[in-house]
């Protein structure tokens, strides 16, 4: 069961994306579709529709509690292999997890009011001291600005990521994947099992393969004339 303190902060991420497109839109709520978010299990096509999502801005989002519970989560015995590709030097892997992975938590701003911190996942990890920490709105905010390419990565980025990180935590990943393109909020999904996402994103482009095999002509006949 998905703790309590998850569920309102994915609320609260979800309401913000909503509100800052409904802005961007001036009022056209025609133009807020979160009506695709929801609990995804194993199997379910609907996850598929974040690689269908061409010149989408793909991420995936995980939460915690607070920010006393981030350095377990990097200890943990399940991330042994996520924790040597964040080591190596794949540069590409790297570059990617920086823009798509991110860390959510409970923190306070300056001046004591609450919000969610938002922070990459690489950063926290490699305890970067120019790791930049926004808040809900600011984070909100660069993520559907569709000019800002520091916040979300294209169908074929997202995909070879998930892949690498489901081979390398055995499943044990969970979280929220969102799709966002300017037009709005694509697809919005709870995972508890990144291997599943994983293989949701495999059969999406093996139907979108068929389907584009089946759209072109066929080849003319090659009959004899007389």
């Amino acid at each position: 069961m998905r703790p309590t303190y998850e569920n309102v902060y994915i609320s609260s991420f979800i309401f913000s994306l909503g509100y800052l497109f409904r802005n961007a839109s001036k009022g056209d709520l025609a133009s807020v579709s979160i009506d695709l978010y929801q609990q995804v299990t194993s199997g379910e096509r609907l996850i598929g529709d974040l690689l269908t999502s061409i010149g989408g801005k793909n991420i995936i989002v995980e939460f915690k509690r607070d920010s006393s519970g981030i350095p377990g989560e990097f200890e943990k015995k399940s991330k042994k292999d996520l924790r040597k590709l964040l080591d190596a030097d794949d540069v590409e892997f790297q570059a990617i997890s920086k823009k798509c992975h991110f860390l959510s938590y409970a923190a306070r701003y300056d001046n004591g009011a609450s919000t969610l911190a938002f922070c990459p996942y690489i950063d926290l990890y490699k305890n970067n001291k120019d790791c930049v920490v926004l808040g809900n709105k600011d984070f909100s905010s660069k993520y559907v600005d569709s000019s800002n390419t520091q916040i979300g990565v294209n169908e074929s980025e997202f995909k070879y990521y998930i892949d690498k990180l489901a081979s390398s935590t055995g499943g044990t990943c969970g979280g929220m994947a969102i799709s966002i393109d300017k037009d709005g909020i694509k697809s919005m999904v709870v995972f508890d099992d990144i291997k599943e996402l994983s293989q949701s994103l495999n059969l999406a482009e093996q139907r979108a393969e068929k389907m584009i095999q089946s759209k072109e002509p066929s080849s003319p006949s090659m009959g004899m004339r007389r």
